[in-house]
């Protein structure tokens, strides 16, 4: 796995998107951050 630093500002973007998918369904926000982890680590 490797080690990804963020930004403040990309923190906060991330958490608004948990949050706005979450809104949505409940999981959905996992899923995202799920995902965005997946891809980056690929």
């Amino acid at each position: 796995m490797k080690t990804i630093s963020l930004t403040p500002a990309a923190e906060k973007d991330l958490q608004a998107a948990w949050q706005f998918y979450e809104r949505l369904e409940q999981g959905l926000g996992n899923y995202c951050i799920d995902a965005l982890i997946t891809d980056l680590d690929s």
